[in-house]
C-alpha cells in the first residue's frame, strides 16, 4: 500500500476508532487513533470511506534501496525495545508461533502471490528459487514484526472500539469482494483457501496490516523530510521518464463490411453471394465519402459516412504516439509520415474500408520539473515510507526470539517450489 492512499485508510480509521471511543465512554490512549479528528482529517475519512482500498496489501520493499544514514538513524530510533519471547517457536514446519499468535506460510506467502507469479515466467528454476528465498525471509519477518506491533497497540483499545476496528475491516472486505469478485463471497473465500487461507486468517491479517500502518504512520511520517535539490536531483536522473513522445491525432471514416449486411446477419454467417454484395456496397460508401471531403470538413463527412466506434465524434481517435494494435494497425501508420490535414485515399483492410487524417501534430516535449513536482515527491515518500516501515518492522522481529525461524523460511520455499502452494501453481522450467 501506498504512503498516499495510507494516509487517506489512516484518517478513515482514526475517526471510526475515536467516534467508537466516545460511545465507550472511555477516554482511550492518548494516541492518534483516539485523538479527534480535525475538520479536515473528518471530511477526508468520509471521502476516503468511499474510496476502494485493497485490503490486506503490505508495505514491502520489493527492490533494493540504498540506505542513507539519516533513514539507518530514523529506523533504529523508531525501533521500541522489544525483549527475547521465550514462547516462540514453531508447532509444525509450515507454523511458527509468535508470543503464542500463530504464523503460518500461507499468511507470508499470499502479499507476495504476484511477485511470485511474475517471478515464476521471468527466471530460471535456480533464479526462482534464490528470489523466492529473500522475498519469503523478508516477508516472514515483516509479518512476525507485526504481529508484536499489533499485540501492543491493540491492547490499548476498548471493546467499543475493537468492535469498530471489525466493522472497519468488513466494508474493506466487502470492497474488495465487491471489485475483484463480482460481489460473490463464495469466490472469494474459494480463492483464499486455494491459498492455503481461511477467512478468519484473512480477516485477522487485515486487522494487524491496518493497526500496524497506522502505528507505522503515526511513527514514520512526521519525520520524513525531502528537500527540492532531492526532488531535482531526482527528476534529472529519471529525465527519460519525463519526456512526451510526438503525438498526432487521428481521424478515421470507417466503413465495416458487416455493417453493409442486413441488420440480422453477422460477417461469419452470411453466404459468399452476401458478402459480396455488402463489399460492393462498402465500396460504393467510401468513394462517396472520399468524394464528399472536397466540398465538407473531414468531421462533418466522419458524421454522415462513418459506420465505425467514434461516428457521433466525427470521427476523432484523439492524439496517438505510436500506431494502433491490429486491426486498426495498417489505417493508423500512415499519419506517421503525413503533414497535419493531410487525408489518405481509401485504404482496404481485412474489415472493410477506412479513410484517415493526421490532425494536429504535437512535438516532442521535455516536461519542466515545476509540473512534475509533485509527482516526484508522492513518488519518493512513497518509496521512503516503505524502506522505513519495513526496515521497522523486520528490526522488531530480528529482536525476537524465534528458534525455528530459518527452517520455516525453508519449508514456505519448498511449498512453492513443489508446486503445492498455490493449488493452481504451474511448474517452473
Amino acid at each position: 500500500m501506498k504512503f498516499s492512499q495510507i494516509g487517506r485508510l489512516m484518517f478513515s480509521l482514526a475517526a471510526v476508532l475515536w467516534l467508537a471511543a466516545c460511545e465507550s465512554g472511555s477516554p482511550g490512549p492518548s494516541s492518534a487513533l483516539d485523538r479527534e479528528p480535525t475538520l479536515a482529517e473528518k471530511a477526508e475519512a468520509e471521502r476516503a470511506n468511499k474510496v476502494a482500498v485493497r485490503g490486506a496489501s503490505n508495505v514491502q520493499a520489493t527492490t533494493q534501496v540504498s540506505r542513507t544514514n539519516g533513514a539507518s538513524a530514523l529506523a533504529a530510533a523508531t525501533a521500541p525495545s522489544v525483549q527475547p519471547i521465550s514462547r516462540a517457536g514453531a508447532v509444525s514446519p509450515d507454523i511458527v508461533l509468535v508470543d503464542a499468535e500463530p504464523l503460518c506460510s500461507a499468511e507470508v506467502l499470499y502479499p507476495l502471490r504476484e511477485q511470485i507469479a511474475k517471478s515464476r515466467t521471468q527466471t530460471t528454476r535456480t533464479g526462482f528459487i534464490e528470489d523466492l528465498y529473500r522475498a519469503v525471509r523478508r516477508q516472514a519477518q515483516e509479518e512476525i514484526g507485526r504481529i508484536l506491533m499489533f499485540r501492543g497497540a491493540s491492547a490499548k483499545f476498548s471493546d467499543a472500539q475493537k468492535t469498530a476496528l471489525d466493522g472497519f475491516v468488513k466494508r474493506e472486505l466487502n470492497q474488495r469482494v465487491e471489485r475483484e469478485f463480482d460481489g460473490s463471497h463464495a469466490r472469494f473465500e474459494l480463492h483464499l483457501k486455494e491459498h492455503g487461507l481461511t477467512l478468519d486468517q484473512y480477516k485477522a491479517a487485515q486487522r494487524r496490516q491496518i493497526v500496524v500502518q497506522q502505528e507505522l504512520y503515526e511513527t514514520i511520517v512526521p519525520q520524513l523530510r525531502l528537500r527540492r535539490d532531492e526532488l531535482l536531483a531526482f527528476y534529472r536522473e529519471h529525465q527519460d521518464q519525463y519526456v512526451q513522445p510526438e503525438s498526432r491525432e487521428l481521424w478515421m471514416i470507417e466503413a465495416p463490411f458487416e455493417r453493409f449486411l442486413p441488420e440480422w446477419l453477422t460477417w461469419a454467417r452470411a453466404d459468399a453471394a452476401a458478402q459480396a454484395q455488402a463489399r460492393l456496397k462498402t465500396v460504393r460508401h467510401i468513394r462517396e465519402a472520399h468524394t464528399a471531403l472536397s466540398e465538407s470538413t473531414f468531421a462533418e463527412v466522419a458524421m454522415k459516412y462513418c459506420r465505425g466506434v467514434h461516428a457521433s465524434e466525427g470521427g476523432a481517435w484523439g492524439p496517438i504516439g505510436k500506431p494502433l494494435q491490429a486491426p486498426y494497425d495498417l489505417v493508423s501508420s500512415p499519419i506517421f509520415k503525413f503533414s497535419e490535414e493531410q487525408v489518405s485515399d481509401p485504404i482496404e483492410t481485412a474489415l472493410g474500408w477506412c479513410i484517415v487524417k493526421c490532425g494536429k501534430i504535437t512535438p516532442q516535449r521535455v516536461v519542466p520539473f515545476d509540473e512534475v513536482q509533485d509527482e516526484i515527491r508522492k513518488a519518493m515518500m512513497d518509496e521512503r515510507f516503505a524502506t522505513l516501515a519495513g526496515e521497522h518492522v523486520r528490526r522488531l522481529a530480528e529482536r525476537a526470539s524465534i528458534s525455528s525461524f530459518e527452517a520455516f523460511v525453508s519449508e514456505t520455499v519448498r511449498l512453492v517450489a513443489t508446486n503445492s502452494w498455490p493449488r493452481s501453481a504451474d511448474g517452473v522450467e
